[in-house]
Formats: C-alpha cells, sequence, structure tokens
C-alpha cells in the first residue's frame, strides 16, 4: 500500500502542486481583499474564513457569501477563484485517471491486492504453479476437502477463468512467470503456512526451476513437480524434489492396468477419484 501511494503521489506531483498554488493564492486574495461588515466598517476575512469560503467554492458547492455580503472586488476576486480552482481540479481529477488507467500502475494494484490476500490465509496452502487442466482440477479438488490454494500462471485468460471459478474457497491468482524466484515469494513460498509447491507448468525447465528455488528457499517444504521427458525427471529429482509425475509414464501405467486388469483400473479410479465425482 505504501508503493501505491508512492507511485500514486509521484504521477500527481504536478497536479497536486497547481491545486495547492491555486488555493493558496485564492485563500491570500481574500484576506488581502478588504469587505465590508454589517455595520459599513471595513472588514477583512481571517485565513480560516477565507479557507472555509475557497473549499465550498472550489468544489462548486456554494453556500453563499460568509460572513457578511460581498464587495465588488471580492465577487471578481470570487469569479477569478472559480475558474482557476475548477480548472485546477479538472487538471488534478484527469491525471488522477490517467494515472489509474495505466498499465503499470494497474500491475502495481493486482500485486498488492495478491499479496493482502495471502497475508488473509492463515491455515496451511499449497502453491501451485500453473493454472492449465491439471493445475484446475487439483485446484478444484484441494479446495473441495477444505484445502487452501494459491495460482500462480502466466497466463493472464487463465487468472480470469480461475476468478470465475465457482470454489468453495478463494484462491488468489497471480499472473507472473513462476521461474523468477521473487514471483514465488511474493506468492508466498517462504511463509511459515506455505506446506507445499506443485510445479504444473506446461514446461519442463520452468519447472525444473520452480523445484529448485522450492528446494534452496524452504527444503523442509514439500515439492512437487511435472516433468514430460525422463532427462528432466532425472535433474529435476537429483535437487531433492519428493515427488516426480511423468504424465506420460503414468497414462502408460494406467492404460497397462486397463488392459491386463480390468478390476483392479476400476478400483484405482474409485480411489483416486476427485472428491465428490461421480463413480465410473
Amino acid at each position: 500500500m505504501n508503493n501505491i501511494v508512492f507511485v500514486l503521489l509521484r504521477r500527481l506531483h504536478s497536479p497536486l502542486i497547481v491545486l495547492t498554488i491555486v488555493y493558496a493564492v485564492s485563500v491570500l486574495g481574500f484576506v488581502l481583499i478588504p469587505g465590508m461588515d454589517d455595520q459599513g466598517q471595513p472588514y477583512r476575512m481571517n485565513f480560516f474564513h477565507a479557507f472555509y469560503f475557497v473549499s465550498f467554492m472550489g468544489t462548486t458547492i456554494g453556500f453563499g457569501e460568509i460572513p457578511y455580503p460581498f464587495t465588488d472586488a471580492q465577487r471578481m476576486w470570487t469569479v477569478v477563484s472559480i475558474y482557476a480552482t475548477v480548472i485546477a481540479w479538472l487538471y488534478a481529477i484527469g491525471s488522477m485517471l490517467s494515472a489509474i488507467q495505466d498499465p503499470a500502475f494497474r500491475e502495481l494494484l493486482t500485486s498488492s491486492a495478491f499479496r493482502r490476500s495471502i497475508r488473509r490465509i492463515h491455515g496451511p496452502f499449497y502453491l501451485i504453479c500453473g493454472y492449465g487442466d491439471t493445475g484446475s482440477m487439483l485446484v478444484k479438488a484441494l479446495t473441495e476437502v477444505d484445502k487452501r490454494a494459491v495460482v500462480v500462471e502466466i497466463d493472464q485468460e487463465r487468472i480470469n477463468a480461475l476468478e470465475l471459478e465457482d470454489l468453495k474457497h478463494f484462491v488468489p491468482g497471480l499472473c507472473a512467470d513462476a521461474v523468477h524466484p521473487d514471483t514465488l515469494i511474493e506468492a508466498g513460498l517462504k511463509l511459515p503456512n506455505c506446506i507445499g509447491v506443485i510445479a504444473l507448468t506446461n514446461n519442463d525447465a520452468v519447472n525444473l526451476r520452480v523445484a529448485i528455488t522450492s528446494k534452496l528457499l524452504n527444503p523442509s517444504q514439500l515439492t512437487v513437480a511435472r516433468a514430460e521427458s525422463h532427462d528432466f525427471e532425472a535433474n529435476i529429482a537429483s535437487f531433492g524434489t519428493d515427488h516426480i509425475i511423468n504424465p506420460f509414464d503414468i497414462f502408460a501405467g494406467r492404460l497397462a492396468m486397463a488392459l491386463h486388469s480390468p478390476g483392479t483400473y476400476l478400483l484405482h479410479e474409485w480411489m483416486a477419484s476427485a472428491p465428490h465425482e461421480a463413480l465410473t
């Protein structure tokens, strides 16, 4: 949040300076220009009354002339101040809208909201890198058994699909490249309630980097990685990864089981099916 305020103030420093100068000059003018009280005696506003009048005048609320009816000189200065403050406000509001619509600033807002979501997770959670078909099924299965999850996915469309998914628990998602250690740290890798990292991207090199980062930063943490080649599988295993999943080996093993022992295969499907899924 401090970064957001800092970036916003840095981008709005010129409009804020203009707005401050316009208000200061307007207030000073009302203090210096003499008025007339109800007894016909010369009267000068103090800074508080001048600031109060400029405040509601600049926002076009218009409570009337205070504390006494204005002289012609004061009314002329009021006209000048009205146009000056309205133009300054339009400039400031336009600059603010432009800053908010900037892609970099919106990314900062998204990242800040993601970090707050991570901090609100008080129980154990799994960090899942990759929200493809396998990742989405895993996240749904985890939430069905009251397990929390955090997702890192490089494709914004998949993050949008995660936000629209009707899950039992809210799952924070970050659109970023999991190959960078800073991304995993931002996603909660080093938090004590992060009990496991699961690398399910469609790139073996990324899964290897995720497994290495997980074991280097938190060696006691459960690490599961997907590998589609035996070379990457051996490489991932050399860093102490707890479980390595090769989808081709798994498919081949289940196909052989279905051909040679259909009953065992059916029992395996029942035992390994997702929660609340209808039995085959």
